[in-house]
């Protein structure tokens, strides 16, 4: 139940009393039930020039803001003021060639906020809108022309041949931001465009040969004839994906809807066998042409494709999709479609019909009927509202098409346009005609929420088109293009509230995205200084016929909290509450939606700064009574918080001003004066010391115009203007001014250099006086002079030096002494050892051993004489001797240094167990056959051997050595000529001697590398 209330608002500037009546309707909880029987023309307007112009795409952002775009051949009236000069454009002129693209932003009114041509030198247009939010659009056309369309950094900068798509992207304002040639050497035809999953551009179409940058992305190759093409582009920079779609006859992409998480689907016209799906509602075409319905994945990969037509020829034209419900439409010659019983018309009622039918999303036909009369009829678009209920238009021969109360109930001239709408396939709520006394094509349609349609197209008719529009006149030519916004009586929610031009010089509100002309996007809340004002606008939704927004304090619909009513709303609040507004009207009211009010008032901070401080000092701000703190001096900011610090960097009076601020942006400024004391400021002269390492250095500071009263040197203790007997290095001293200011400075003392850096060597080779000293010299000087131990020289150089410990001493010509140490060292000397210096040889037997003193792995060896002996070259090899010798061993050193040791060897004959002569017979235990002459094999010991037989085992029982030779039984750890590695082996010793023992022997051995 409504009712009527009365509000008081106080002007205080002008001192009047308004009383405003209002009829206020109850909170509506949710969505009130649609009026389904009403159109009315808010506006409508003619879109030409003196040539032929159509507008074949509308599509509309989220405030409401209306784009349009289609052809034309020039004289477009750009702005809403006689001149045809207002509105900015980014081109103003025709291009060239017959016709021009062209795109133009209108506010929900109908004012053309701007309108731009977009061509080149040949034939050019525009046939799809693709809207990115708030930030601009992408406008998808076809071109002829070789120029002007293409920018910098495009995917494709020249055009490809004959006729090519185009896709460029737009501004909110009208700037062009980047535009791209889609084409190859064939000729490609864009049909439309819409958005990937990803919200990339994607533009779809026909071609007739393959398209250079879609061969690399495509799922599906180009077929043959007309194929259908799929590309989604990242920006106009790079192409993301893309596929052809089609078969061997002639296919055209027509629609698609946006991409989602489970891909999109597209509407084909083909003449082209197999593209269906097992399982497909039509797996077979039906004849002639058919529609194609494909049910595509995020990768464009087709997943789900049926037919859809009849025996005669069918055209599809456009798709929708709400929920999971698929809309589509097209016209047809065929008497019947899928068969609906309860559908509002079961047959085709004249030559040619539109139809439109609902699908699932599996493709499967839900309900079809056919719209048309006794004339030729076709359907160009369907669309959904937000409530599902269906939209569509088209063009019309037939009279009586029109049903509830529309602007236009009857067929005006040969063809008009006609837009209808649907709550089911049952039956249409209300259905119009729009046209004049000549011929109209409805090409496009847009439907804002549930409660305004757009409409588009052509009209060649002089009259009965414009109303309240931007163009009131015919423009002239064969026909112009045309748009129409139709409303009905239930208001579309707005989407929430936004600031506009008027907004308060304070207030500051949290919302996302752009803005055009003063509008931001919806808030989320909204804060204001007190005492200031704002403007606020409804944003978004749509009102129905004869509705209003009607804004109200803390929530809608109470009387006692309604403010105002109308599109804006300026407010000067003083305490902080929630703004609400809603559309009504006397049938309906919409939901309310809500943006809280945050007042807060200006601060009255307590400000605490230092007042006096030297350069160089930390001076302390300190602030209070205000919620956040930020402080500056001049145009810096220098620290933020409400306690801070400030560090000077020059003299002076400087203002420190505090910028205290309660909410987002209530501030108040609060300038304090800072005495900034100089520093003192001194001149030191400095003396280096006479040479370098001495400690005579000295340094005097000079008087200053700032009185001094302490200079305190760091570290000595020292206090004064003058530090003396000072070396090399940095030295601190701390300056006090009489105005209590300090300053440390770190003075630099430097001396001559170095007379000497280092001493260079060579060793004293093979214990020779051959080693050499060279006196590195930092910095070239003149007159040096070297004391190498025997008395000054000027040779930086001593040669033949012996192994020993030395000193230098360099002078210079002014007096400077320096000393150097260094240590000569012997190299490669060694010595020649034979132990011991005479040895037996048993029979004429034995080993002669040397080695070399320090090791010398490298060293080589030689004995002479060499009769005799088994290996000269060999540190130690066997010798058979058959008298006293007397040998020599020359071991010459890596380094090339030699030494020499001598031995005798005396020849004896074996001694002879007169009680024993075999000798006891035994076999050793371990052997090391490693090759250095010793122990090498492994032999029965004792004598008199008869029958002999040796046998080594391995530890699985093989054999690895068998003799039965008294003679020469004799193992040397091999096996087959190859060693076997170190380890236990098993051993069985038989054998008989002369002396009539037998021996008998089994066990282990080890072999030893």
């Amino acid at each position: 139940m409504s009712s009527i209330a009365i509000h008081r608002l106080s002007d205080r500037s002008a001192g009047v009393l308004v009383i405003l009546f209002a009829l206020v309707l109850p909170a509506a909880p949710g969505a009130v039930a649609q009026s389904t029987t009403r159109a009315e023309t808010l506006w409508s307007s003619y879109f030409g020039g003196g040539q032929g112009d159509q507008v074949l795409a509308v599509a509309t952002d989220d405030f409401g803001h209306i784009y349009i775009a289609g052809r034309t051949g020039g004289g477009l009236t750009l702005g809403n003021d006689t001149s045809g000069q207002s509105g900015a454009t980014f081109q103003d002129t025709l291009g060239g060639g017959l016709t021009d693209a062209f795109l133009g932003k209108v506010a929900p009114h109908g004012s053309v906020l701007w309108l731009t041509y977009f061509g080149g030198e040949g034939d050019d247009e525009a046939v799809d809108i693709l809207v990115d939010g708030m930030s601009g659009v992408y406008l998808v056309g076809n071109t002829t022309s070789t120029t002007a369309i293409a920018t910098d950094s495009c995917a494709q900068d020249t055009a490809g041949g004959g006729r090519d798509a185009f896709l460029a992207r737009f501004s909110e304002h009208g700037e062009l931001l980047g535009a791209t040639y889609i084409g190859g050497t064939g000729n490609e035809t864009a049909l439309g465009g819409t958005f990937d999953p990803w919200s990339r551009p994607m533009v779809y179409g026909r071609c007739d040969a393959s398209l250079p940058m879609l061969d690399t992305l495509a799922q599906q190759p180009y077929t043959a004839g007309l194929d259908g093409f799929v590309l989604a582009m990242q920006d106009i920079h790079l192409p993301a994906s893309g596929t052809y779609l089609g078969g061997s006859g002639d296919d055209e992409v027509k629609a698609m809807t946006a991409g989602g998480s489970a891909g999109q689907y597209a509407l084909l016209n083909t003449t082209s066998p197999g593209l269906a799906t097992p399982g497909a509602y039509m797996e077979q075409p039906g004849g002639g042409t058919d529609g194609a319905l494909m049910k595509l994945d995020t990768n464009l990969v087709k997943v789900t494709c049926s037919y859809f037509g009849s025996l005669m020829d069918d055209h599809l034209s456009d798709m929708a999709l709400h929920l999971d419900t698929l809309a589509i439409c097209g016209t047809t010659t065929a008497d019947t479609l899928f068969l609906d019983s309860l559908a509002y018309r079961t047959s085709n009622q004249g030559s040619s019909d539109g139809f439109v039918t609902l699908l699932d999303a599996d493709l499967q036909p839900l309900r079809c009927t056919f719209i048309g009369g006794a004339e030729e009829d076709s359907l160009f678009a369907v669309r959904f509202d937000t409530g599902g209920d269906l939209y569509l238009s088209g063009t019309t021969r037939s009279p009586g098409l029109a049903s509830g109360i529309v602007p236009d109930g009857s067929l005006s001239g040969p063809s008009d346009g006609f837009v209808l709408r649907m709550n089911t396939i049952d039956s249409v709520e209300w259905a119009g005609y729009f046209g004049g006394a000549n011929e109209e094509v409805a090409a496009t349609l847009c439907v804002i929420g549930h409660t305004s349609v757009l409409m588009g197209g052509s009209t060649s008719s002089t009259s009965a088109i414009a109303e309240a529009g931007h163009q009131m006149i015919y423009g002239g030519g064969a026909d112009d293009g045309f748009m129409s916004r139709w409303d009905q009586e239930t208001s579309t929610p707005c989407e929430g509230i936004c600031t506009g031009s008027g907004g308060g010089g304070g207030g500051s509100g949290s919302g996302s995205g752009g803005s055009y002309s003063g509008v931001s996007p919806p808030l989320l809340q909204y804060d204001i200084c007190l005492g200031e004002s704002v403007t606020f606008i409804a944003y978004g939704g749509a009102l129905g016929i004869g509705a209003a927004w009607m804004w109200y304090a803390d929530g809608c619909g109470d009387p006692a909290h309604f403010l105002t009513s109308g599109d804006t709303i300026t407010i000067q609040p003083t305490t902080s509450f929630t703004l609400s507004v809603r559309a009504e009207s006397v049938n309906s009211v919409s939901a309310c939606r809500h943006l809280p009010i945050v007042v807060h008032t200006y601060p009255n901070p307590y400000v605490d700064v230092t007042d006096t401080i030297c350069v160089g000092s930390e001076a302390l701000l300190m602030a209070s009574g205000a919620d956040s703190f930020t402080w500056s001096v001049g145009d810096s900011i220098i620290a933020s918080g409400q306690s801070a610090s400030w560090i000077p960097d020059s003299s002076g009076t400087q203002q420190v001003t505090l910028t205290a601020t309660n909410g987002p942006a209530c501030a108040v400024d609060v300038d304090s004066d800072v005495e900034v004391l100089p520093l003192p400021s001194s001149i030191w002269n400095v003396i280096g010391p006479s040479c370098h390492g001495s400690e005579d250095g000295l340094i005097i500071r000079d008087t200053t115009d700032i009185p001094v009263s302490l200079v305190a040197w760091v570290g000595p203790g020292i206090q004064g203007d003058t530090l003396a007997g000072t070396g090399t290095g940095t030295f601190h001293v701390t300056v006090t001014a009489t105005n209590g200011c300090q300053r440390t400075d770190s003075i630099l003392v430097e001396g001559p250099p170095a007379l000497i850096d280092s001493v260079g060597t060579t060793p004293a080779l093979c214990g020779l006086p051959n080693g050499t000293a060279t006196a590195m010299i930092p910095v070239p000087m003149p007159g040096l002079l070297f004391n190498w131990g025997n008395g000054p020289t000027t040779q930086a150089q001593a040669l033949d030096l012996p192994q020993g410990n030395y000193t230098l001493l360099v002078s210079d010509s002014s007096g400077c002494e320096e000393e150097y140490m260094f240590t000569i060292i012997s190299l490669g000397a060694i010595t020649a050892v034979i132990v011991p210096d005479s040895i037996p040889a048993i029979n004429g037997q034995t080993v002669l051993q040397g080695f070399c003193v320090p090791p010398d792995s490298l060293a080589s060896y030689s004995w002479s004489p060499t009769y005799g002996l088994q290996d000269p070259g060999s540190p130690v090899t066997p010798c058979t001797s058959e008298g006293t010798t007397t040998y020599y061993l020359l071991v010459t050193s890596s380094d090339g240094c030699t030494s020499m040791d001598s031995v005798v060897v005396l020849s004896l004959p074996a001694p002879v167990d007169p009680l024993d002569p075999c000798g006891e017979a035994f076999l050793p235990t371990a052997f090391s056959p490693n090759g250095d002459g010793l122990n090498d094999e492994l032999c029965p010991l004792g004598g008199c051997y008869t029958e002999l037989s040796l046998v080594i085992l391995d530890r699985w029982g093989g054999t690895l050595y068998a003799s039965d030779s008294p003679e020469n039984a004799c193992w040397n750890g091999t096996r087959n000529g190859t060693p076997v590695p170190a380890g236990v082996y098993a051993f069985s010793f038989s054998a008989t001697r002369s002396t009539g023992e037998e021996i008998d022997l089994n066990g282990t051995l080890e072999l030893h590398r």
